[in-house]
């Protein structure tokens, strides 16, 4: 007849410690791990908004640090002025600081400058056709490239063409990464990436990168508003981001904008006179140092 037999007290705590080892729930994981969208949804999505925006005008407020490295000179200006965009490839931003002009940019569709008051008067330009050609040390902030930071131009729907996009999606960032490609001889050149938040399809980050793959401008968008539409309804308002914070590593310039105001139109304004670039001869002829970019490029 057996008795009843108890366990050593050891295999008892050891039992019960392999029970509790299994019950204990996984760790919490950070980030997103829901439904994500296929990018064909996410293009559509973007183009939704982003085509009730043929134009913008809004006031700007600005902070920069404008290098010119071939001048071995560097400018901290501050003020503001106003940005007008008229969809797909037009921008103008001024900037003053009381009754001083600092700055004017921009891209008439075919090509673009800068002109920079400070110290030495000075004119760059030249053609968007041409823009990568060209090196964004040879200029100290390229408007081509505010152009597309603006995040406001419909993305191409033909997901095949030239630059392609690809997209993946960061659990830990919550974003749609999305990058363009364009094929160069026997490879791939990643032309630009943004960062579309996964809730909202913001886009938070845009990266443009030179043709040997270095970053020509960072930037970090932030403070999306609705912008007031007449005859829709505020569900249907399209939004914009209204700070910008830009920097370009090549020249190592640096710019923050705050736009305020935003609206679609201001008293008429932007119309086609907006974009019109100054005309480099009579500026010549005045005095400004002119530089054609894509002369100074091919020699």
């Amino acid at each position: 007849m057996t008795g009843n037999r108890r366990l050593p007290l050891g295999m008892v705590v050891c039992a019960l410690g392999i029970l509790c080892a299994c019950a204990q729930t996984a760790p919490p994981r950070s980030g997103y791990f829901g439904p994500t969208l296929p990018l064909s949804d996410v293009v559509a999505q973007i183009n939704a908004n982003n085509s009730k925006i043929p134009t913008l005008w809004a006031r700007q407020d600005f902070e920069a640090t404008i290098v010119d490295v071939k001048a071995n000179k560097s400018h901290f200006v501050n003020g503001y002025g106003t940005l007008l965009y008229s969809s797909p490839d037009r921008l103008r931003l001024v900037g003053r600081k009381e009754v001083t002009d600092l700055f004017d940019m921009g891209t008439d569709g075919t090509n673009f400058w800068l002109r920079l008051v400070p110290d030495t008067d000075t004119f760059w330009w030249g053609s968007l056709s041409d823009a990568r050609k060209m090196g964004s040390g040879d200029i100290p902030i390229r408007p081509d490239l505010i152009l597309e930071v603006l995040g406001i131009r419909p993305i191409d729907s033909g997901l095949l063409d030239e630059p392609a996009p690809v997209m993946r999606f960061s659990n830990s960032a919550d974003v749609y990464m999305v990058v363009w490609q364009s094929r160069v001889g026997d490879h791939w050149d990643a032309v630009k990436e943004i960062w579309y938040d996964r809730a909202t399809l913001h886009p938070r980050r845009v990266v443009l990168f030179e043709p040997d793959g270095r970053v020509a401008i960072n930037a970090v968008l932030s403070n999306f508003v609705l912008v007031k539409t007449e005859g829709a309804s505020q569900e249907q308002w399209p939004y914009v981001a209204t700070k910008y914070d830009l920097s370009f590593p090549e020249s190592g310039s640096t710019m923050t904008l705050q736009l305020s105001d935003v609206s679609l139109t201001h008293g008429g304004f932007p119309k086609a006179v907006s974009y019109r670039m100054p005309d480099a001869a009579s500026l010549a002829a005045s005095g400004v140092k002119v530089i054609h970019l894509n002369e100074s490029n091919a020699n």
